[in-house]
């Protein structure tokens, strides 16, 4: 990954950017800063960064045209630090993100007080950059013996999931998604811990999440739920005088529908099961069941307009008609 820092004098912003990220990111990134009218590396930046242990003294103030055609040929990011100036532009097909922060060498005052306003932009630029790696920072691959270890524990790591989740197959799901993850996740994996366990955790963080989309859905449903309610969407059982008449047409129409919305409504509507039996033998929440309910009988709705035309909207019983 190649990052290009750019301010108007190469001086101070972009000379603490430089020197941040080449000790935060390491072997993992080629960093350079230019400036579009350079001067030279202010002191106070030098010694703000040497607090830190990061060395400066020998960077100069440089243009775009005094860094590399290869790497500015290849840049992935330029980022921009000034805020009340012009920023700099450069043709290239690079993201630009704009990082505005004011120029601390405009500060007045004794040595000290100037020394402050150098260590507000740098811990403020530190605090960017390395919120900046957590999200662009280049994935390394797992180590083969770790992916051989992985895989030789598959059914553990199966059996862990199983007797923590609804099914077999969600438990299945969810470990080919942590499979895929690893390697996102590699960089936690430290040199002196068990692949085994590392991966352990990245189950168990796995699980947490499911189970937390899943209690966010549960209360999305009952949302839902109480919503129809108060709608009227929910209706009672008709009376038992009408029960005949439109078991005859229902059973007509139910082969037009999904089979998961027809089996609802013969055993709910027509065979008179209760939703809460019906949820469990389904391995449903009842919640849930009752969203699919209502939108079974949306289906059967828009099937018998269909069959029966302007009989639906008058009331019309004869179910005979074709």
């Amino acid at each position: 990954m190649k990052i290009l820092f750019m301010c108007v004098a190469n001086s101070a912003r972009s000379q603490l950017a430089e020197g941040l990220a080449k000790s935060i990111f390491g072997s993992e990134a080629e960093i350079e800063s230019a400036g579009s009218k350079p001067t030279r590396v202010n002191p106070l930046a030098i010694e703000a960064l040497k607090e830190l242990e990061i060395d400066i003294s020998k960077n100069t103030s440089k243009t775009v045209d005094d860094l590399s055609k290869a790497f500015v040929d290849h840049l992935d990011y330029v980022i921009t630090l000034c805020a009340e100036e012009v920023c700099p532009v450069i043709i290239s097909k690079a993201e630009k993100l704009y990082w505005p922060h004011p120029d601390p060498a405009g500060k007045t005052g004794t040595h000290e007080e100037q020394l402050k306003h150098f260590r507000e932009t740098r811990d403020a630029i530190k605090s960017k950059l390395l919120d900046f790696k957590k999200h662009h920072s280049t994935l390394q691959p797992l180590d083969e013996n770790v992916i051989e270890t992985l895989v030789s524990n598959h059914a553990e790591f199966r059996k862990f999931l199983s007797k923590r989740l609804p099914s077999e197959s969600v438990a299945d799901d969810l470990l080919q998604q942590c499979l895929a993850k690893a390697v996102e996740k590699s960089d936690t994996l430290e040199n002196n811990e068990s692949a085994v366990a590392w991966f352990y955790k990245v189950l168990r963080n796995a699980l947490i999440d499911f189970y937390r989309v899943r209690a966010s859905e549960d209360k999305k449903y009952e949302a839902y739920l109480n919503e129809l309610v108060t709608q009227g969407a929910v209706q009672a059982q008709p009376p038992d005088q009408l029960q005949a008449a439109i078991c005859q047409c229902m059973n007509r129409l139910l082969p037009t529908l999904k089979t998961e919305y027809a089996e609802l409504i013969r055993r709910i509507d027509l065979n008179g099961e209760s939703p809460q039996a019906v949820a469990e033998s389904l391995n449903l929440k009842t919640s849930n069941l009752t969203v699919r309910l209502h939108r079974a009988r949306l289906a059967l709705k828009t099937s018998l307009e269909r069959s029966c035309g302007t009989c639906t909207e008058h009331g019309c019983l004869d179910c005979t008609c074709e």
